[in-house]
């Protein structure tokens, strides 16, 4: 499937958030593990995929198999607001120091921090990205010293938490969607 880049940003809108849901509603005990863990067979045309009844041990399994849709989701939309920024023709240039271009470097930074490993992204920082930003879009205004995250496991709370990264996502699509517009 050929995507545009915004169907690629909406895309990773939607499993995000279906990660999130997902996630809220197991840890609010809302999946009954009965139901959910039980005996299924998925029928495809080249054969059949048999999944067992109790294969998540506890309701505990049922949670952090949750927790790793939601960063395997996290990480979807990182390389879903990189692939789109490049695909848009907006560059990265960790040099550029407008309030744009620190925020594509971020961008940038987050991407490759789970391009190496989706449970367990890990910030790897060097070279002209070795730096101190400041993330300024929407209502959020924060510094983000680089430098010093090189090599630190990679969470939301390094630039602001999940609500700066679901903003984030958002002020992506408008820089493509008004590129679009110009071009």
């Amino acid at each position: 499937m050929n995507w545009s880049p915004i169907d690629r940003i909406d895309q990773a809108l939607l499993t995000l958030e279906f990660a999130i849901k997902v996630m809220n509603y197991v840890a609010l005990g809302k999946i009954n593990k009965e139901d959910f863990d039980c005996n299924t067979l998925i029928r495809l045309p080249g054969g059949n995929l048999s999944f067992g009844q109790s294969t998540f041990h506890t309701y505990d399994d049922l949670v952090h198999a949750s927790e790793n849709l939601y960063s395997q989701a996290l990480a979807a939309s990182a390389v879903a607001m990189e692939a789109a920024l490049q695909d848009a023709g907006i560059r990265n240039d960790p040099n550029d120091r407008s309030d744009r271009g620190q925020v594509r470097s971020l961008v940038y930074m987050i991407r490759s921090a789970f391009a190496h490993d989706l449970q367990v992204p890990t910030w790897d920082v060097r070279g002209p990205y070795a730096q101190q930003i400041r993330v300024r879009f929407g209502r959020h205004d924060l510094p983000v010293d680089l430098s010093a995250l090189d090599g630190q496991p990679l969470v939301l709370e390094n630039f602001g938490g999940p609500l700066v990264f679901w903003d984030l996502i958002h002020e992506v699509r408008s820089w493509i969607q008004g590129s679009n517009t110009t071009q």
